[in-house]
């Protein structure tokens, strides 16, 4: 059972990865042959958000891309969106924090786009990130700002999974009385939508937190009624926590049956659909259940399945830490390049600057000997000690970057270095300077005198 069990969940990721190729495929065709550089934006965060589910370092390769692009063309909707996918990348492999700031980057841009729709996403995608993360009063600070925005502007789509949103954030947060009301909420805006998918999850959660709170019987009926709507939308995912907490509730009430009929229904689904998690909290109770029931066979076998199940998940995770510091370290290197391009272009701009700097007064200096201008020693002098700085600046610029590698970053020899070169550079414009008062002197001295008739 065990090699089928792997087979199945090996074959759900391949039916999943499949399922994608074409719409991926369509994306790359489009992408090759568009000119228009936003619509190019657009085919590469339609991408990332295809490859997220099974690649998510290649997700996050191409939102980097659209984010770059967006930022070239100044295309904010482009960067908001690339953003977006980016934060989704991180947190498909639980990189939360990394998610966060990324959310946080977007919410600014949106923002300043003044798209309401956009900032109201923003703000629930903030509240998931700090609720995955465990800071509860955090994430309902933002859901209920989203939900105060939803409301005041009227935004039509966003109503239903953020009352949901925060009620989940209030049970996690053991706060069931608020829970329970604005899953309440969440579940009159889905009655009054029509969509069933929304009525069954949010009788389901209104059925988890009854549960959790002790209203066994209320658990049940919320249970019961919310079943047939997930099954008619086949909301399979759902249908796994639906019945898994029927069986939970009628364990409490003692009905053994009834409990380990649904029990198995969640673990069935869950196996055909590759739900790993779900799997794994089904096997989990099903052990215990058969453990208690004293037949030692099942309950074997279903301890079997958990230790299975949780080698994968902890696999999972392994790979999921991998890629992490994978990803981390890639854009790492990707902030550390761009720190080095704008150093480059900052010291290219200021020796620009000092080039200028340096040229003016020597122009001056050959201007006045070309024309034979009179000049006084004391300007030769102060134009040399301006020239003299100006040049001693460029100079420690051009040098620095190597003065640092070779002096191993080490301040006092980076100081010996620069106190040497400024002391070659003074005697050498001390000789300069000597040489362009005498020679500028002497011509003033060979100057013919006016005759006068």
């Amino acid at each position: 059972m065990r090699k089928g069990l792997i087979t199945i969940f090996v074959l759900m990721s391949s039916f999943l990865s499949y399922a994608r190729i074409g719409e991926i495929d369509s994306l790359k065709q489009l992408l090759s042959t568009e000119k228009v550089d936003s619509n190019k934006v657009r085919y590469l965060w339609n991408m990332a958000a295809a490859y997220q589910i099974y690649k998510p370092d290649t997700s996050m390769r191409l939102a980097e891309q659209a984010l770059s692009l967006s930022r070239k063309i100044n295309y904010p909707e482009g960067e908001s969106k690339s953003l977006n996918q980016l934060a989704n990348a991180f947190n498909r492999v639980g990189n939360f924090s990394k998610a966060l700031d990324y959310y946080i980057q977007k919410l600014r841009i949106d923002e300043k786009r003044k798209d309401q729709r956009d900032l109201a996403s923003s703000y629930i995608n903030i509240a998931t990130a700090y609720s995955q993360q465990g800071e509860y009063a955090k994430a309902l600070s933002y859901a209920i700002l989203a939900d105060s925005l939803i409301i005041y502007k009227k935004i039509k789509g966003l109503r239903f999974y953020n009352l949901l949103n925060i009620g989940d954030i209030y049970e996690k947060y053991n706060k069931l009385d608020s829970a329970l009301r604005f899953t309440n909420r969440a579940y009159e805006v889905a009655v009054k939508s029509g969509n069933e998918n929304h009525i069954g999850a949010s009788l389901t959660n209104m059925a988890n937190i009854c549960l959790k709170n002790g209203s066994t019987d209320l658990a049940i009926l919320n249970y019961r009624k919310g079943l047939p709507y997930l099954e008619r939308t086949n909301d399979e995912e759902f249908i796994c926590e639906n019945a898994l907490g029927f069986a939970r509730a009628f364990q409490k009430k003692g009905i053994m049956d009834s409990s380990l009929f649904y029990a198995r229904k969640s673990y069935n689904i869950a196996v055909k659909d590759g739900f790993l998690s779900r799997v794994l909290e089904a096997s989990i109770f099903l052990k215990d259940y058969f453990k208690n029931k004293n037949i030692i066979d099942s309950a074997y076998q279903y301890q079997e399945q958990m230790i299975l199940i949780k080698d994968t998940i902890n696999s999972s995770q392994r790979i999921r830490a991998a890629q992490i510091i994978s990803m981390d370290e890639q854009q790492r290197q990707k902030e550390l390049n761009e720190l080095r391009m704008q150093d480059k272009a900052e010291t290219n701009k200021r020796l620009q600057f000092l080039g200028i700097g340096v040229l003016i007064p020597l122009i001056f200096l050959l201007w006045m000997y070309y024309t034979r201008q009179k000049v006084k020693p004391r300007r030769v002098e102060i134009l040399g000690v301006v020239s003299l700085l100006l040049l001693f600046e460029c100079i420690s610029l051009l040098l620095h970057p190597f003065v640092v590698e070779m002096t191993f970053h080490i301040p006092i020899l980076e100081l010996l270095v620069f106190a040497v070169i400024a002391t070659l550079l003074s005697r050498t414009h001390h000789k300069f300077e000597k040489w362009v008062v005498s020679h500028l002197t002497h011509q003033k001295q060979q100057q013919p005198q006016e005759i006068i008739v």
